[in-house]
């Protein structure tokens, strides 16, 4: 990040609306979700492969004196791990073409749903026709990504079961072990052995696919440190925004009330923060009650005022008749 008040994408973080920020703060986080789930992902998968590399590096200083039941044994080893190798194929070209897991797409397309039935009472906030086309469309994407995503998962549970059955096989052959032990070199010249036990150069394979994996989670922490950075960045600005927001003092607002004024949207929302609202407009009704009730007085004292003079002309015509 080469200024802190930009994001990933270079743009100015300041210049920006508040919702904007806000908007691009979730998506931040959602990418870090799903970095720490790969990562998650990639640690499990090397485990599993320092597991197998180490077993079959046991098996390998085994040539001599092997019995059918040991043949069989490492038969099935084999059998597990290539069908493991074929599901962990299936599962990481979903993961890369689609790498949230299936409960933050499922939350995706919950969020796309409802942005697409309903209707927001604000007229300026309805999408344009392309803007909502473009929602429909995503809606249907996450549709089929969710549904891969659930063959790449059920993928991954069956490669997690094969590698269960790996190790339990792996045990047998620790127990089964014969004390001779041979040369390596001379395991990897025996053409009777061929197909049938593994060899020193699919140990290097395996050995090659684990450094491949920790350049992956290499680039996986930096990205995540990144993201980390902005997301930090973000929240800053957000800060500052809210505390300018709120700089608008509340007597003020009173104040204006009282004179009559009218508020702008700024201060109705800091009548609202305070929860003032309802207080003020009480206050506004109890005053009109009592203008209305001292207007109600003053007419009733007017007209008796009047019936005491109209009885006192009365009686004075009576004294001069």
């Amino acid at each position: 990040m080469t200024n802190a008040s930009e994001n990933k994408s270079g743009v100015d973080l300041k210049s920006m609306e508040f919702d904007e920020i806000v908007l691009l703060k979730r998506e931040i986080q959602r990418d870090i979700e799903s970095n720490e789930k790969k990562f998650k992902d990639y640690l499990e998968d090397r485990r599993n492969q320092i597991d197998i590399v180490k077993t079959l590096r046991e098996m390998m200083k085994e040539v001599d004196s092997m019995d059918e039941e040991r043949r069989e044994l490492l038969n099935e080893f084999n059998g597990y791990r290539k069908k493991s190798e074929d599901l962990k194929k299936i599962r990481d070209l979903v993961n890369d073409l689609i790498p949230p897991p299936s409960e933050i797409l499922e939350k995706w397309i919950i969020k796309s749903y409802q942005n697409l039935t309903t209707i927001n009472n604000d007229l300026t906030t309805v999408p344009t026709l392309e803007r909502e086309q473009d929602l429909f469309k995503k809606f249907f994407e996450l549709q089929v990504c969710i549904k891969r995503k659930r063959e790449s998962e059920k993928a991954h549970v069956e490669y997690i079961e094969n590698i269960t059955k790996l190790r339990e096989v792996a045990k047998k052959l620790d127990n089964q072990r014969e004390e001779k032990e041979k040369n390596i070199s001379k395991m990897e010249n025996n053409p009777e052995s061929k197909g049938k036990i593994v060899t020193r150069k699919e140990i290097k394979k395996i050995s090659k696919k684990i450094s491949s994996i920790d350049k992956k989670l290499d680039e996986l922490k930096l990205e995540r440190n990144d993201l980390k950075k902005n997301l930090i960045e973000i929240k800053k600005i957000l800060k500052e925004k809210n505390l300018s927001n709120k700089k608008i003092s509340l007597s003020k607002v009173k104040s204006k009330i009282n004179e009559g004024g009218v508020l702008d949207a700024s201060e109705f929302d800091v009548l609202l923060d305070h929860g003032v609202l309802d207080s003020i407009k009480s206050n506004k009704t109890k005053k009109s009650d009592s203008k209305n009730k001292g207007n109600k007085k003053r007419k009733m004292r007017r007209f008796g005022n009047a019936k005491r003079k109209s009885r006192k002309g009365n009686s004075a015509a009576l004294r001069e008749n």
